[in-house]
């Protein structure tokens, strides 16, 4: 296997691992908000299905620096010469940045970890942005349009990402309720709503993810 099939590979198996694992993240949700359950029972359901979002967020970090190197080898872009290893260097400060966060869940090193990971989507989503309206209109520095458009739906997937976080923090709170006081008919009711406006966010960002995959293989020419 030659080093662009490799990417090529790797790309492919942080999309099947991305969507995959996001629904079962999607499926787990469903009965942890189901009040049929007891609350140790729903607790450890939302336990497995935040072990499981581990893999789409480390997928997305993947997405970016074997997505840039494709993109390099097919000469749709054509960087400087320190830009390249600056990437691969970025994406892996990056994921480390994520796995911290997540396997440092509610400790200090934690907290700082997903504030310097909100941090990174949002210089993403400024750089994305440019990038991809800014290709589309003068053709640089993405030459290939199919791949600006998809560039673009990588930035909606951020801005998706955002807006779920925002509204799963209350969701967040209430589970923990329901771990220290039990269940009660207010609770339930926040639980229901909060979660029911995380999936509109979800299902947002699997048509991104879809779309961008679509524009990657298929690559259409407009």
């Amino acid at each position: 296997m030659d080093w662009n099939s490799l990417l090529i590979f790797v790309h492919l198996m942080c999309l099947v691992f991305w969507l995959g694992t996001d629904i079962g993240v999607f499926v787990l949700g469903k009965f942890a908000q189901n009040p049929e359950y007891t609350s140790d029972q729903r607790l450890l359901v939302l336990k497995i299905a935040m072990i499981l979002d581990m893999f789409p967020r480390l997928c997305m970090v993947l997405m970016i620096p074997t997505g840039y190197q494709m993109a390099v080898n097919i000469g749709a872009i054509n960087p400087a010469a320190y830009l390249t290893p600056a990437v691969w260097v970025f994406a892996s400060i990056w994921l480390a940045i994520v796995a911290t966060g997540l396997l440092q869940h509610g400790t200090d090193l934690g907290v700082r970890a997903k504030a310097a990971e909100k941090v990174i989507h949002y210089f993403l989503f400024i750089l994305g942005s440019w990038a991809g309206l800014a290709s589309l209109v003068s053709g640089a520095p993405i030459s290939m349009r199919w791949l600006a458009v998809k560039v673009l739906f990588y930035v909606l997937i951020i801005a998706f990402v955002l807006f779920l976080e925002k509204v799963f923090n209350p969701v967040a709170d209430a589970f923990m309720k329901l771990a220290e006081d039990g269940s009660s008919a207010e609770l339930e009711s926040q639980i229901r709503k909060g979660m029911d406006r995380t999936y509109v966010w979800v299902i947002a960002i699997y048509a991104a993810v879809i779309l961008s995959a679509y524009f990657g293989v298929g690559q259409p020419v407009f």
